[in-house]
């Protein structure tokens, strides 16, 4: 059966045509020669592309291979008819396709199909096949007796292919309708046989619904459709489907690939088992799916066993790293093979969450001497990442790197050469010192680091095999995981735990982590027992072992528990056959016997030993070199180092990597596991390696070009140092040797210090013995350099020895001095403080410059002096732009006198202050140099404490600060951060700044290798810590933590000092033996202070005794407290400058104070004499920083008060103190004050007062920690203890690029045709849904900070539903991730989560991702002008990994365009509201003017009112409601548009709920407060306004839906308020709407009260013309009788005739009785005018009340007769008060006449009674009673109770006596009921009103 070749077409016969199809044609046919039934299938190139016939020849090529029963076989590679042309086997059968309709298939004769499918696509899984193209197209199916046949392999992808063939890159293969998911190529998912799983989903889906279970346009929408949509169950459509058969269909439809079936195999016998069960039972019952679902080969798992604590610990420390931010450290340890890495790798999902970088790197045990080169490779990885990004991108990284890095990137591209792709060329940077050139490449890589290791993406930077690191790579490791600006870094570092002692430079470098306070996780890996083992085993073999822990048990035998090796020993049992499958079962099972027989090495070194000695001679020669070259070899390099064709080496090595013990990677090759590296290497004898490794050495030294050297210099360099004794010629060693110091020195400038030692010592050791007179500068350089890497080391010794020698060697003064320099330092760090001056002195005197070793106090003035004259005029920081020092001698004197500052400082109290001068001099002469920076801040140091000028001190310190951060001067930023922030800020500011400083200087002492300052840094932060009073047992921690340091790099002097301050602290926490002692179980008090007595540290000495007056002082110890202050005191000067020093000041007079209480009188006038001069020197200190010293100089002020009898003095300063430390945070020293406060009073008598301060100090001190203390509080006053109980037919292959085009073009053509933002916004999300994957799109506009949901879109069976409800805050929280769209917004930057419910960082903590728990999330900016204005969230929450990174830049593209069509859409929308906003403008202004209009033309108050009601109704409400204030009462206007359904209503909500001031409603809350209001009638709503149920009842029978509510303003208060409702669904009254009704209740106010003013100026003409028609009458009653009287008088006169007397005497009777009443008239009318012009006088004289109501009563018998009354008097006590006799008889008569009036007939009852400062007149008649309509109103003028027509009287008299009752203070009121008489009671103060009371109630007396 013919290979491939020609044929002529007469060879083949056609029978039928099957199908013809875009090109291709598939016919029966006979074969001639043989008469054999065959199908040919033929391709036109012409029509069909040219990877088709790559694709036939594939599926050939495969087919043959395979010879598979459920295949279609391929028969030959042939043309028919001219076309290229598979010849296949007959196979006598349809096409699946050609038997579907749109009619479903029976159920029966589905599983029987579906079972012969699974069956074949089983058989092709079992070859290692998978299809990637399974569709009805490529099965066919013999209708009769149901055999199943795949054919179509084209696409098919055999297990075992060429490494170096694949697919055309970016093609999709497969058929779009029967694509799996990750075959999209839109998931970040591999392939594997599972894709053919979907394929057969989709294909029984449409077996039995007769659709597809997707539809779709176009490729992108049905990408889409896979990824995203969900899939409608087909029991949903068909509901005759059972249950089980749909399930397995859905199963296999799962979006992510661990969800469906694992193997064809699993879901055969599912199918199997429902097929039997219908044809049986006919129906099949639900069954757990998957039983007997079981992978046919064996596989490495993914999962780690026995593990899942370690893993739980790794994750918990990247999370907290995510979390926090802080940068973190995980050691892995474990033998070679048990399983580090796989461990780490796992942390590659949860970074890829965060969106973080995970960087690899391996350390190579052949190249272990090359500095910093795992490190490099893990970088360069990352910046080779980066140049595979876009140019905007990379434009990105350039700006960001460039702005880290400055001018030092040379530094970083020396180690990482790709970045110079990024950055361009870097000029090369000037050398610096050891410790100047290790700070700034510390400092520099770090920059580079925190460019990528952020908040947006943590690093993690995994390096293996530690135990083959250099020791620069751990110390740059070091310095990065401790330093506090790195954030967002995990270090995870794994080693072999059996080749590294505690002497390995690795545990130093922890060491050194741990004591920086850097979390460290350590993960101990053991072998695994036998039952992990037995888990692996199983996992590896689909948990279907036989016998699996037998099998276990003999593989945890043989391979001692080591996963790795157990893996290997798999793997070779399976290829040998001793574990197999048996298919019947399903189970794998071993050869147990055969299994234990079996020879196996020991371990996996021997194992790969052996397995490198089986490959052919010339394999292990290119192994055993590649081996030396290092871990990844070039084949260039190998080819020219073994001379070979590269040709002939890849042909040698392909079965080393076909076997898996080398890595190919283009033209390079890499060892797969360190183990074969160390086996290839031992295939080079030891003794042949040195020439081995010179002839590489040459090699790339002849190879690389200058550039190429420079970036491997290492890597050359170590290849002669292990070659170069084999050198013999004198000039090539001397070139060596510059090339070891090259080396060297980039190993120095890299902080590499051992690896530069090692290089500078290979450099001297070629030179040979002549080097020192044939080469002396090089000879020279290289030692010196040595010397000093060996002193950075640590390694004191030999670096002394090394200087002692090379000192003897130098032929210069200045190399003599430069090593002087360095052994200042040297010997500082030794504690030869004294050697260390000497040093430092010779070394200045060999340059010229004389320092005397002890100098006084007079040689320093006068050098003060000096610098004075010479500064002149000039401002101190004008020094800052002196000229650069250019004198060499006098720049090498500045760094001698720049290290002398700390053997100075110990051994002369003057030397110290001579060195800053003469720092500061030569600056002013010479110009400044780096060390000038420290001379300036040495000097400002002293100024304040030496010579009290503290601010000009501050000047030179910030001189020094200013100067060295101009320079960039990295290698005295730890001193000066210490110097400045501890010895000169604190002067004149908050000391809690000093901290910061000190944390600063700690790190960057840490980074230079200043480990004299970095300890000074330990001891003066703990000691800051205790001054600032932070809690005791922080302070402990961090003493602990420090004092670890200071011991580990053996710098007693302030390990002492910390000592010190933490025996101090557990004293105080009450953890000594006895409060004011240091002594406990570890610790002996009384030996540590003999020992402190011999200390050289003098300023230690100093510091311990003044902690110990502390500790003395707090314990009541006050003698004590003063002999250890008497101790400090001859040595106060070491601790010059330092907080120390206030502190003996401050204490030791309390301690006086407290002491001299008891003193006899002569000493306690010592002791204030004393005292004085220390409340001076805290006097000083307060007036330059009042936040440190003023609390302290206030309570040592309030002793002497008290010591001196000046209590008030003494109270207010200790209130001082109180207040002074609570404001600036000593705690300590607020519960001291109090304490002593306490005793003040306690000491007087005030026992109350002193119980509270010393509760208070008790609460100081237990908030402080001081737990000693307060116990010993609690024991003197035992009380305080009381205070703890508180589409089908679609093309099959399509590129991804067309899939993305067709995206762009599409959503371009979509989105720019619609300017209609709603359309828009639903057309934008529709699209975005399609392309991306997701099944929920959001898009969220940001304005002000606040987010708004525009609009929304989700998939579902039935498509797209958008929603375009705008939507708050609120609303938007329960929709999307609102951390998530915030983040964005404001970093501009996409996020994409692959699992959030799985993310442990910021974003998985959400609100919404923590309650929906979504899946794959998406978030990225729409940019607008420069500005994002919007953000698209887009979900999946059916799988994990949902968006590919390779499509955003698609979405990207889409967002652009959306922001184009969104900007044009929100031009017109503004347009439009523009024209809207105008419109309604208008017509409210006509509104507003119709409103005018009517409300101007009407006076009627009622009128105005309906008017204004109904043009509200007409205008733009169905509801009006005017609420109108009337005398505390509110009456209401009710209009609505006419509805005959609401009458009922109405009149029930009229008389149920009437308006009332205090009730809930709308507008009574309006009067109340004045403010508009606007409503949304919801449940809420109802509840707040409504009275109860029934009143929410009525409002929702009425459907309002909005509501407006409006004040009526009038005259500047609130007469009412009117209410707008309407009832039109989704109507909503806007602000504008507000504003309209605001405006038109001013209005309706003005006109409503100009209506009140006309009816009150109506009323009050009314009443004017009433009361002139009374008072006219009243006027002419007794005038007419008058005047008729004395008429009568007259005539009889006249007529001369006799009167009779009797007639006389009633006429002149009447006469008078009428001119009296007519005075009394007229004198009511003068009273009204006196009243209301305040000249009503009042003449107070004692009153007897009850006397004066009986001669008024008698007064009024005659008028009481003529009435018919009677009057009854009770009261016989006199009730005598204060008041106007007259006035109060004017008020009394005024009463009883009204009684005599209007109860005429009935009696009168006054009853006078009398309190304490009352007295109560009440008169009660039984006449007609008052009017209740007039009773309100009875006291006011012109008002009566009945109608004047009756009674007459001109409704003065009440009024009048209203008025003079309140003139007295008192009070008239009145009850009544009609027809049964009056009750007046009048209550009069029985004292004299206060003046004020006449201004607020009456005229004044």
């Amino acid at each position: 059966m013919g290979d491939a070749g020609t044929a002529d077409p007469a060879r083949y016969r056609a029978t039928e045509i099957v199908c013809q199809r875009d090109g291709t044609d598939i016919y029966r046919a006979v074969r001639v020669e043989d008469n054999r039934a065959v199908v040919i299938k033929t391709l036109d190139p012409r029509l069909r592309p040219a990877r088709e016939l790559e694709r036939l020849r594939a599926e050939y090529e495969l087919g043959r291979s395979l010879d598979l029963p459920k295949t279609v076989k391929p028969l030959a590679l042939d043309t028919y008819r001219g076309l290229p042309a598979l010849v296949l086997e007959h196979f006598d059968g349809s096409f699946l396709e050609q038997l579907l309709t749109a009619t479903p298939l029976p159920l029966e004769r589905f599983l029987s199909l579906a079972v012969g499918i699974a069956a074949a696509v089983e058989e092709l899984h079992r070859r290692g096949v998978v299809h990637t193209d399974l569709k009805p197209d490529n099965i066919v199916v013999d209708p009769v007796g149901g055999e199943v046949k795949l054919t179509n392999l084209g696409v098919a992808s055999p297990r075992h292919a060429d490494p170096r063939q694949g697919q055309a890159a970016g093609l999709l293969a497969g058929s779009l309708p029967y694509m799996s998911p990750e075959q999209t190529g839109r998931m970040n998912r591999p392939l594997d046989c599972r894709t053919d799983l979907y394929s057969l989903g989709v294909t029984f889906y449409r077996m039995l619904t007769g659709r597809l279970p997707f539809h779709a346009g176009d490729p992108l929408e049905w990408i889409h459709c896979h990824v995203a949509r969900r899939v409608t169950p087909p029991a949903s459509l068909r509901p005759s489907i059972p249950a089980v058969v749909s399930a397995i269909v859905l199963k296999l439809l799962a979006k992510a690939a661990e969800d469906r079936y694992q193997s064809a195999r699993g879901l055969r016998r599912d199918l199997e088992r429902c097929l039997a069960a219908w044809r049986t039972r006919g129906r099949c019952e639900l069954f757990p799916l998957g039983e007997d679902d079981l992978s046919e080969q064996p596989c490495v798992p993914q999962e780690v066993y026995g593990r899942e604590r370690e893993l739980a610990a790794l994750l918990a420390a990247f999370a907290m790293v995510v979390e926090t931010g802080a940068a973190g450290v995980v050691r892995v340890c474990g033998y070679s093979g048990v399983g580090k890495s796989s461990l780490v790798h796992k942390l590659q999902r949860p970074i890829v969450q965060a969106r973080g970088f995970f960087l690899a790197g391996k350390f190579d045990q052949f190249q272990r001497d090359i500095p910093y080169a795992t490190i490099s490779q893990a970088f360069r990885a990352l910046v080779r990442d980066i140049l595979a990004e876009p140019e905007a991108r990379i434009a990105e990284w350039r700006a960001r790197l460039t702005a880290a890095l400055g001018l030092h990137a040379r530094l970083i591209v020396d180690i990482i050469p790709e970045l110079a792709l990024v950055l361009g060329e870097r000029p090369p940077l000037p050398e610096l010192s050891g410790s100047d050139a290790q700070s700034r490449f510390h400092l520099v890589f770090r920059r580079f680091v925190e460019v990528f290791a952020a908040r947006e993406h943590p690093v993690v930077l995994f390096l293996d095999d530690l135990q083959w690191a250099d020791t620069a790579s751990l110390t740059l490791l070091t310095h990065l995981v401790t330093h506090p600006d790195t954030r967002h870094f995990l270090w995870v570092g794994a080693y072999r735990d059996n080749e590294v002692t505690s002497a390995h430079p690795l545990m130093a470098a922890f060491t050194r982590v741990r004591q920086a306070g850097v979390a460290v996780c350590d993960i101990i890996l053991a072998p695994l027992s036998e039952e992990h083992l037995a888990a692996l085993v199983n996992a590896t073999f689909g948990h279907r072992v036989r016998d699996a822990a037998l099998l276990a048990g003999v593989i945890h035998r043989k391979t001692a528990g080591n996963p790795f090796f157990a893996l290997q020993f798999l793997g070779m049992l399976h290829q040998e056959g001793l574990i197999a499958l048996d298919p019947a079962s399903g189970l794998w099972s071993g050869d147990i016997p055969r299994i234990r027989a079996k020879a196996s090495t020991s371990n996996v070194a021997d194992l790969m030993v052996q397995t490198v000695r089986r490959l052919s001679a010339s394999a292990q020669q290119a192994l055993a070199l590649a081996a030396c070259l290092g871990g990844t070899v070039e084949v260039g390099v190998l080819a020219a180092l073994s001379d070979r064709p590269e040709e002939e080496l890849h042909r040698d090595l392909w079965p080393a990597v076909r076997s898996g013990l080398l890595l190919s990677d283009d033209d390079a090759y890499k060892f797969a596991h360190d183990r074969v590296q160390e086996a290839a290497f031992s295939l080079t004898p030891a003794a042949e390696r040195p020439a081995v490794h010179l002839q590489i050495g040459r090699l790339l030294l002849a190879r690389l070009a200058r550039d190429e050297l420079d970036a491997r210099v290492f890597e050359v360099a170590g290849h002669f140092e292990a070659g170069g004794g084999l050198l013999e010629s004198s000039e090539e060693r001397r070139r060596i040797a510059e090339l070891q110091r090259t080396a060297g020195r980039k190993a120095k400038a890299s902080t590499a210090y051992a690896a530069g030692a090692r290089y500078f010592s290979a450099g001297l050791a070629l030179l040979g013995a002549d080097a020192w007179e044939a080469h002396h500068a090089l000879a020279f350089s290289l030692a010196f350099e040595r010397a000093e890497c060996e002193y950075l080391q640590g390694r004191f010794d030999a670096s002394e020895s090394q200087f002692a020698t090379l000192f003897e060697r130098a032929r210069t003064r200045r190399e003599q001095a430069e090593i002087r320099r360095v052994e200042v330092d040297l010997f500082t760090s030794q504690q030869e403080l004294g050697t260390a001056v000497a040093r430092g002195l010779d070394g200045l005197r060999l340059l010229g410059v004389e320092v005397a070793p002890h100098p006084t106090r007079e040689q320093v003035r006068r050098e003060l002096q000096t610098i004075r004259d010479e500064l002149g005029d000039r401002p101190i920081e004008a020094l800052i732009d002196l000229p650069p020092l250019t004198d060499p001698d006098m720049r090498a004197a500045l760094g001698i006198l720049a290290v002398l500052f700390a053997p100075a400082l110990n051994t002369d109290p003057e030397l110290p202050f001579l060195c800053y001068c003469r720092m500061v001099q030569i600056s002013l002469r010479h110009g400044n140099c780096e060390a000038s920076a420290l001379g300036y801040a040495y000097f400002g140091m002293v100024l304040g404490p030496s010579f009290a000028r503290y601010r000009e001190g501050y000047q030179f310190g910030k001189l020094g600060y200013d100067l060295a951060e101009r320079l960039e001067l990295v290698a005295y930023r730890a001193k000066l951060h210490c110097i400045f922030g501890d010895c000169i800020c604190f002067w004149t500011q908050h000391l809690r700044g000093a901290l910061r400083y000190l944390e600063i200087a700690f790190q960057a002492a840490l980074q230079t290798g200043d480990i004299t300052f970095a300890c000074y840094c330990c001891n003066h932060i703990t000691s800051d810590m205790f001054i600032l009073g932070e809690p005791l047992d922080q302070i402990d921690h961090e003493a602990e933590r420090r004092l670890e340091f200071t011991r580990n790099v053996n710098f007693p002097g302030s390990a002492q000092a910390i000592i010190g301050i933490q025996r101090l602290v557990r004293n105080l926490q009450g953890r000594t033996e006895r409060f004011s002692s240091f002594s406990d179980d570890t610790f002996d008090d009384d030996d540590y202070q003999r020992r402190m007595d011999e200390s050289s540290w003098t300023v230690v000495r100093c510091w311990y005794y003044i902690l110990k007056l502390q500790a003395r002082f707090f314990a009541g110890d006050y003698a004590g407290a003063l002999a250890a202050g008497d101790r400090a005191a001859p040595i106060l000067w070491s601790t010059l400058a330092h907080i120390q020093e206030p502190e003996y000041w401050y204490y030791y007079a309390l301690a006086l104070a407290a002491q001299a209480a008891r003193a006899a009188p002569e000493r306690l006038h010592e002791a204030l004499a004393v005292l004085a001069r220390h409340e001076a020197k805290l006097a000083e200190w307060t007036a330059t920083c009042p936040e440190n010293f003023g609390h302290k100089h206030a309570l040592v002020a309030a002793e002497i008060a008290r010591l001196e009898g000046r209590d008030r003095d003494a109270l207010h300063a200790y209130e001082r103190a109180i207040r002074g430390a609570r404001d600036h945070g000593f705690v300590q020293n607020q519960a001291l004050a109090d304490e002593l406060l306490a005793r003040f009073y306690r000491e007087r008598g005030l026992d109350v007062l002193a119980e509270t301060h010393l509760r208070a100090a008790r609460a100081g001190y237990l908030q402080w920690g001081a737990h000693g203390k307060v116990r010993q509080l609690e024991a003197e006053e035992p009380r305080l203890s009381d205070a703890r109980s508180a589409r089908a037919d679609a093309a099959d292959t399509v590129t991804a690029d067309h899939i993305d085009l067709l995206a762009v073009t599409k959503a371009s053509q979509s989105i720019s045709s619609e300017i209609v933002q709603e359309r828009l916004l639903h057309r934008l999300l529709t699209v975005v849904l399609e392309q991306s994957g997701a099944h929920t799109a959001h898009l969220i506009r940001v304005r002000g900070g606040e987010l708004t949901l525009e609009a929304s879109a989700t998939l579902d069976e039935s498509g797209t539903r958008a929603d375009l409800r705008r939507r708050g805050p609120t609303g938007l929280a329960r929709l999307v991730p609102t951390s998530l769209v915030q983040y964005v917004h404001r970093t501009r930057e996409r996020v994409l989560l692959d699992d959030a419910r799985a993310d442990p960082g910021r974003f998985g903590q959400d609100e919404y991702v923590r309650t929906a728990q979504p899946r794959s999330l998406l978030c990225f900016p729409i940019r607008r002008r420069g500005a994002v204005h919007d953000v698209l969230c887009l979900e999946n929450s059916l799988i994990p990994s949902a968006f590919r990174r390779e499509q955003l830049t698609v979405l990207e593209l889409l967002a652009a365009q959306a922001a184009i069509s969104l900007e044009n859409a929100t031009l017109l929308g503004q347009e439009q509201a523009a024209r809207r906003a105008a419109e309604e403008d208008h017509r409210r202004a006509r509104f507003l003017g119709d409103a005018s209009k009517l409300l101007g033309e009407s006076l009627d108050y009622e009128e105005v009112l309906h008017r204004l009601a109904d043009l509200c109704v007409r205008s733009f409400a169905d509801w009006c409601v005017i609420d109108i204030l009337e005398e505390d009462e509110l009456r209401r206007l009710m209009t609505t548009r006419a509805d005959a359904t609401w009458h009922v209503q109405l009149e029930e909500l009229r008389s149920r709920y009437p308006p009332r001031i205090d009730s809930p409603h709308p507008a009574a809350e309006v009067i109340r407060s004045g403010a508009p209001i606007r409503l949304e009638m919801s449940e809420e709503t109802l509840g707040r306004y409504c009275v109860d149920e029934g009143h929410a009842r009525l409002l929702r029978e009425f459907g309002i839906e909005t509501a407006i509510v409006a004040p009526l303003p009038a005259r500047a208060r609130i007469i009412g308020a009117i209410t707008l409702g309407s009832t039109q669904p989704g109507f909503r009254y806007e602000a504008a709407d507000l504003e309209l009704l605001v405006e038109l209740a001013r209005r309706a106010g003005m006109a409503i009260d100009n209506a009140r003013l006309y009816r009150q100026a109506q009323a009050a003409l009314r009443l004017r013309d009433e009361f002139l028609s009374v008072a006219s009458h009243e006027l002419r009653t007794p005038m007419t009788s008058l005047t008729l009287a004395l008429q009568t008088i007259v005539k009889k006169t006249t007529v001369e005739k006799p009167l009779d007397p009797q007639i006389t005497g009633k006429l002149l009777d009447l006469a008078l009785r009428q001119s009296g009443r007519m005075n009394r008239l007229i004198d009511d009318l003068l009273d009204v005018s006196r009243i209301e012009t305040w000249q009503l006088a009042l003449a107070l004289v004692e009153v007897d009340l009850c006397g004066l109501v009986r001669e008024i009563v008698a007064r009024f018998q005659p008028d009481l007769a003529r009435a018919g009354s009677t009057v009854s008097i009770e009261g016989e006590a006199p009730v005598v008060g204060r008041w106007d006799r007259s006035r109060i008889e004017q008020v009394i008569s005024n009463i009883l006449a009204n009684a005599a009036k209007f109860g005429a007939g009935a009696p009168i009852e006054v009853a006078v009674t009398g309190e304490r400062d009352v007295a109560r007149l009440t008169i009660t008649d039984h006449g007609i009673g008052i009017d209740p309509t007039r009773l309100p109103r009875i006291f006011e003028r012109f008002e009566r109770g009945v109608s004047a027509q009756n009674y007459g009287g001109l409704g003065l008299g009440l009024y009048i006596a209203r008025r003079i009752v309140e003139s007295h203070g008192g009070s008239i009121r009145v009850a009544s009921t009609p027809g049964e008489g009056s009750t007046f009671t009048v209550e009069l103060p029985r004292a004299p009103p206060p003046p004020a009371a006449a201004a607020d109630g009456g005229p004044r007396a």
